[in-house]
Parts: C-alpha cells; structure tokens; sequence
C-alpha cells in the first residue's frame, strides 16, 4: 500500500465533513444572521461558541465513527492508463524473470523512510503529499528490480545483474516529478521577488506593510481503505484575498508563506508545473509578496522584517503562542501606533470546531495519521484579548477593517518610515530545508551528496551497468536536492535525466524490433512519452540553472546553457557506452563483454 492513499478524497470528503460539522454546530444561532456577521461583545462570541466542547467533540466523533462504518474495504491499487503502460516494465529485458525475494526482504538496505519523514517538515501538508508520492514512486522503481532480479539481495547492482534490463519504461511519472519541481519553484520565485523589493530601495516608493496571522490548523488522518479526513481553517486565507484590494494603491505588502496560501495560490500556477515557468514567476508573490520562513527561524526572520517595515496588519483568528508573540515583539519595538490588529471573533470560534476533531484524531486514530500540525494552547480569551490589546494597539473587526479601508490607507501613508529600510538592503535567507533535528539534516545533506559523487563517478568513467538503477539514483537526487533547496543541483540532475530519456528515444526510434517486441503503435505511444519527459527535464534543468539564488539578480543564461550542455554530453555518453556493452552481450548474458 502507497504511503498515502488519500488523493481526492481527502478534499472531497473533509469538505463534506466540515459542511456537516457547520450546519450541526449552527443550530438555533442561524435565526440571527444579522448578529453573528462580525462584532467584539463578549455576547457575540458566547453566540459563536453555543455548544460545549464535550458536546462539539462527541458530534465530531459520531461523523467520523459513522465514515469509518461507510469506508469501501481496501481494494487493489490497479494502474489505471494506456495500454502501454502495462508492458513498459518488460521493454528490453534479457531472460526469463525468475521469482524474487519481497521487498521487505531487502528494504534495510534501501530504507529512505527519514526522508519521507523529513518531507513533513517542509511546508505543510500539500507539500508533504507531493513529495511522498514521489518517494512512493522509487519505492514502487526499486520493487520491480527487485521482481526481475535486476538488482541483487542488498538492493544494488552486482555482476550477476548488469545489462539484465536496459531500461524500465514504467518508472517514468511526468506528474510527480513535476509537481514536486513546480511547488519548490513557486515558493523559491516569490521569495525572490520579495528579496528584490526589500533589496531595491528604488522599487516603488509606497509603503511597506507586514501582514501576519495567527497559526493555522492542519491535520490528517486515514480511516479506512482509500477514506480519509482531514482539516483547516481557512479563515485566514479568505481575509488575505480581500487585504490587496482593501490597502490598493497604498502600500507594498509583505507576508510569511503559510502552507495554506501555497495551497490555494497555486490553483492557477499548477497547470504550468511543467510547462512555462514564467507565467509561475508572474503568479507567484502576487498582489502579496510572500517570503518563506524555515520553521527554527521564522521568529529571527520576523524581527529582521518588523525592522524594515512601516506598517503592520495582524489578522487573528484563533489566538495562540506564535502570533501572541507576534504582537508582544511589535510592542517591545515601539510599532504598536503602526499597527491594526484585526480580531475575527467568529473564526477564534470556529477554531473549536478543528481542535475537537484533533483530539478525536488523536485519541481513536493516532496509527493512521498522515499529517499533523499541533494545536496550539489558547492562553486568553477573545474579549479579553481584545480588551487587552485596545489599550496599546488599534483593534478592529474584519467588517470595521474593510470599511474603514480609506482611514487605513492614511494611517499606512502617514507611518514614519523605518529606519532599517534605509540602511538594510540584506536579503532574508531562502531556509528551504526541513524543521529537523541538525543531526537529522546532516543525514540528508550526506545521502545527497554521495548520490552526487554515485552519478559522477559512474557517468566520468563510463562505467553504467544497470540504467534502472542509475535512472532510481538520479531520481533520488532530484528529490534531495530540492528537499535541501539546492536547486541548481536540481539542474545538474535534470540534465542528466534528460540525456537518459534522450538517448533511449533514439534507441526507439532505430526501430530494434528485435529487442523490445514493441508494435508500432506501442512503439509511437512510448515515443510520445519519452518525448514529453526530455522536454521538460530539458526545459525545468535549464531554466532552474540560470535563475541563480533568491538575492541573485544578474543574467545566468549562457552559463547555465553551459553547464546543461556539459552535464547532458557526459550523461549521454556514458549511456550510449552503456547500450553498446549491452549490445555485445548475448540475449541471456548479464555481464559485461
């Protein structure tokens, strides 16, 4: 079974919960719409929050016992696609396969577990997602070695194994590969364009505006079979949308990446994943220019940005440690005239409603969770929060807030002007890395680089034996390069991927009959597709190559052209040597001649 199994029907099926979960919390409190629309009382909120916890978690628990009843038993996880795809596994194999050991058998030597560990780590849950359907993807490559005897017990090459299949056509995902590539080069994009605002003093000369929130909750868990629940407030997201258009035309507007922005910002960028990555430059930290902050250096990040900005809008809706200390920092530097804090008591309500379903995830079905992001302790409560922060700050509701855009945007215009923005022209780090242990990071740091020194040695000295396995490594490599944000590493690996799908694409196209036991139309289907992976390998390699650093501004094209064209010849190279030695063996042989 897949390390994840969820798919749509996690969207699907939270969405459904969530609509229940509203409508049966409602209750008698709908036949007063006119009070609940937004509003600081304490009456408003005891309004918001009718139901007691016990009660909102016994509902919550009846949905999910009731899901786990309806969940369909597992079923067989059957490949759905062209008919090719059922025999690309078998293409150029030479011999009989004979019956081979589980994977389990032989999974100690190739245990990249710490890696789908560390994916969680990384940015929240939809990415955490991609990247292990990627990981799966290896671990499904590796499987069909081992089911062939492509590779031996410890899960490598061995003489008894080389040249014993030429090529494993059905370890190609365009969607996985480009999807893992496209999110890393939205976010590093729109850090990047917030680096050369913050960077160029000469870039617009409105003000500059912090806009910070309050934590978001996200969880996952699998039920049963292919069900699975999960959750998020999206109150946040939807404030977001309307600031741009609210502060219009008055200030430059910064903000910290949250997964739930990654999440819907990237709806539209999506279909362009491997594609045209101008149009994801475009959409990306746009109308908001939007800066990763790595989770062990986030509150580090904030203070250097608090120092380079002339105004602050913090948005609250669930009340927790993160933006607590958020609002205390601004305090401690003088800023609190510069700033409104917008507190959305029907949302702080609602975090109840998340918090609920955690603990019943927590409880009932902590074997099966997928993702998870911690509750954070409420240590106040909303009016005395409010009544608290009115006294230093100007506290307004979402409502208040949007009708009162014109009074925000003179009070943006007559901020005085930070003094850090004058003298700081530093860019804020790209931290793209998993929130890990250092211990743990120096893992992945080693692991990427002796795939690094695998793929050299082997394509310097010409000495690929087994392109199944070379093509798993260089997949790995795609994979941690990215993890470690180390993109032009990224290229270098796409370069020789790209070479790899290029050579084997000739090969086709010589038509050697003989060999792959292709039909025509087999054959132009598994044309088509080689072609589709070269263009974008070819396309992302170079384009992540001349896109230099996130401070970087300068034009990096010739010698990423330079760098792809040498990558690519070594790589292409050493698999034409690669097919020739095969060649000269005979239709059983698995050594080299």
């Amino acid at each position: 079974m897949d390390l994840l199994m969820v798919g749509a029907s996690f969207t699907v099926v939270a969405l459904f919960v969530g609509y229940v979960i509203r409508r049966v919390m409602r209750g008698s409190s709908a036949a007063e719409p006119e009070q609940q629309k937004s509003g600081m009382t304490s009456n408003t909120f005891q309004q918001n929050t009718g139901r007691g916890e016990a009660q909102e978690t016994e509902i919550i628990a009846q949905l999910l016992e009731g899901l786990m009843q309806a969940a369909a038993p597992p079923r067989s996880r059957r490949r759905i696609g062209m008919p090719w795809r059922r025999m690309l596994s078998d293409i150029w194999r030479r011999g009989t396969p004979e019956a081979a050991p589980a994977l389990d058998d032989v999974s100690a030597a190739f245990d990249i577990r710490f890696l789908f560990e560390a994916s969680k780590k990384l940015h929240g849950y939809l990415l955490h997602r991609w990247y292990a359907r990627y990981l799966n993807s290896v671990v499904r490559n590796m499987q069909r070695l081992v089911d062939y005897r492509a590779v031996g017990r410890n899960t490598a090459p061995s003489p008894e194994t080389d040249y014993s299949v030429l090529f494993d056509g059905d370890a190609l995902d365009l969607e996985e590969m480009s999807y893992i590539v496209g999110f890393y080069f939205y976010i590093l994009a729109g850090h990047k364009k917030a680096n050369y605002y913050l960077m160029n003093e000469g870039v617009g000369e409105v003000k500059r505006v912090l806009y910070l929130r309050s934590f978001d909750y996200q969880a996952a868990a699998q039920l049963a079979g292919d069900v699975a629940i999960g959750y998020g407030n999206g109150d946040a997201i939807r404030f977001t949308w309307k600031l741009p258009d609210c502060l219009a035309g008055s200030a430059e507007i910064f903000k910290a990446l949250s997964p739930e922005d990654l999440h819907w910002e990237t709806v539209a960028a999506q279909i362009h994943f491997n594609g045209d990555f101008s149009v994801i430059i475009r959409l990306a930290g746009t109308p908001i220019r939007s800066i990763f902050l790595n989770a062990h250096e986030w509150k580090n990040d904030i203070a250097q940005l608090v120092d380079r900005m002339d105004y602050f809008v913090i948005y609250i809706s669930s009340i927790n440690e993160s933006v607590l200390w958020e609002i205390d920092l601004l305090r401690r530097k003088g800023r609190t005239q510069h700033t409104t804090i917008v507190i959305d008591a029907g949302a702080v309500a609602r975090t109840s409603v998340p918090v609920a379903m955690q603990k019943i995830i927590d409880q009932q079905y902590s074997d099966n969770v997928l993702w998870r992001k911690p509750e954070q302790a409420r240590t106040l409560g909303v009016q005395e929060l409010h009544d608290r922060l009115a006294l230093e700050f100007l506290v307004v509701s979402p409502q208040e807030f949007e009708e009162s855009s014109e009074e925000q945007k003179r009070r943006i215009m007559e901020s005085e002007e930070s003094a850090g923005r004058r003298h700081d022209r530093e860019p804020i780090p790209f931290r793209f890395y998993p929130a890990v242990d250092p211990s743990e990071l120096q893992g992945i740091r080693e692991v990427d680089a002796v795939l690094g020194e695998l793929i050299h040695q082997v394509v310097a000295s010409k000495t690929l034996t087994n392109l199944p396995w070379f093509l798993i490594q260089v997949q790995l490599k795609v994979f941690t390069t990215l993890m470690l944000g180390d993109h032009e590493e990224t290229g270098r690996a796409l370069a020789v991927y790209a070479a790899v799908i290029d050579v084997v694409r000739s090969r086709i196209a010589e038509g050697t009959r003989r060999r792959d036991h292709l039909t025509r139309k087999g054959r132009m289907l598994f044309d088509e597709r080689l072609t589709e992976h070269f263009r974008m390998a070819e396309y992302v390699s170079w384009t992540l190559l001349s896109f230099g650093q996130s401070h970087e501004f300068g034009d990096y094209r010739a010698r990423a052209t330079a760098v792809y064209e040498e990558e690519f010849a070594a790589a292409s190279a050493a698999v034409q040597d690669f097919y020739a030695k095969a060649d000269r063996c005979g239709p059983r042989r698995r050594t080299a001649a």
